[in-house]
């Protein structure tokens, strides 16, 4: 199975909606979802990917940064959200 894992981009953010379904987070509308992800690509402190199959966008990572006074800084796994249906597909990925 050949996917990509690509930075995140605005127009991402439909098919981002969509895989967190599964995973009980309420529906946002386009606006909602268009304006949360627009804040994270704008901020200096957070990362966003997704992984693509075919065109389609089958899961995403929001990574955000962490800083800490007796250690190193670190960017923490805020959300990791994969399809269902292609969890086992991108866990055997070569």
């Amino acid at each position: 199975m050949e996917y990509i894992i690509r930075s995140a981009s605005e127009s991402d953010a439909a098919g981002i909606n969509k895989v967190s379904e599964h995973l009980g987070y309420s529906q946002l509308s386009s606006t909602e979802s268009t304006t949360k992800l627009r804040e994270l690509l704008n901020s200096t402190q957070d990362q966003v990917f997704v992984a693509e199959w075919q065109g389609r966008i089958i899961g995403w990572l929001h990574l955000f940064y962490k800083r800490r006074l007796a250690s190193d800084n670190f960017y923490e796994i805020g959300d990791l959200v994969v399809a269902a249906a292609f969890q086992s597909a991108l866990n055997t990925k070569n």
